[in-house]
């Protein structure tokens, strides 16, 4: 495993051992009436560190999760047609996609360091200036919503998409080569956004 060392600023490759990981995914949709589709998704995933390697020595991120691994996540959807008579048609499509809490580096956050008995002890990871290097995202959710009109020709029509309507403050990734110089790097999520748009077809 190749790490970036954000005290030291310097990428360090680390042998971390023998993990377990297995999962399953489903995906479905049922046509609950003709102008109504509900579609969901889910994924369960286990990746962690084993605690010991193939001759039983201990290792250092024994227990530890893969980076960006959620251990579930699902997303529910609703596809609904309004119709308008012989002008077309309203749609309406709602959308929610969830993530459970995970970490965005294998170490999880920690330093580590032989303890002199044959295992590893662990320290929060920290930036030159004493502040804790925070390499983990809580469990969030994320909420859209599109409403948009098609012509019944379907020659034209407008729309107007919501991302993230609540606002949901979330992180994509953190660390990147920042640490190097002590910045506190983050790549954000989305913030709440409005669009709309229209087509036209000739």
């Amino acid at each position: 495993t190749t790490r970036f060392d954000p005290i030291n600023g310097v990428f360090i490759t680390e042998n971390s051992g023998n993990a377990t990981q297995y999962g399953f995914e489903f995906d479905g949709q049922a046509l609950v009436t003709d102008n109504i589709r509900l579609l969901g998704t889910y994924a369960y995933t286990h990746s962690e560190y084993d605690d010991e390697d193939d001759n039983g020595n201990p290792l250092q991120f024994a227990g530890n999760s893969f980076r960006i691994s959620p251990e579930h996540s699902f997303s529910l959807a609703a596809d609904i047609t309004i119709p308008a008579g012989e002008r077309g048609d309203f749609s309406i499509v709602p959308s929610y996609v969830w993530k459970d809490h995970h970490y965005f580096e294998d170490d999880n956050g920690y330093n580590y360091a032989a303890d002199g008995n044959g295992g590893f002890t662990r320290v929060r990871e920290a930036y030159p200036d004493g502040t804790f290097v925070e390499e983990e995202q809580d469990a969030y959710g994320i909420a859209n919503l599109r409403i948009g009109f098609d012509s019944a020709d379907d020659q034209w029509g407008v729309y107007f998409l919501g991302e993230n309507i609540f606002d949901e403050e979330y992180l994509i990734d953190v660390g990147n080569t920042g640490g190097a110089f002590g910045l506190h790097t983050i790549i954000r999520g989305k913030p709440q956004m409005l669009k709309a748009g229209a087509y036209i077809k000739f």
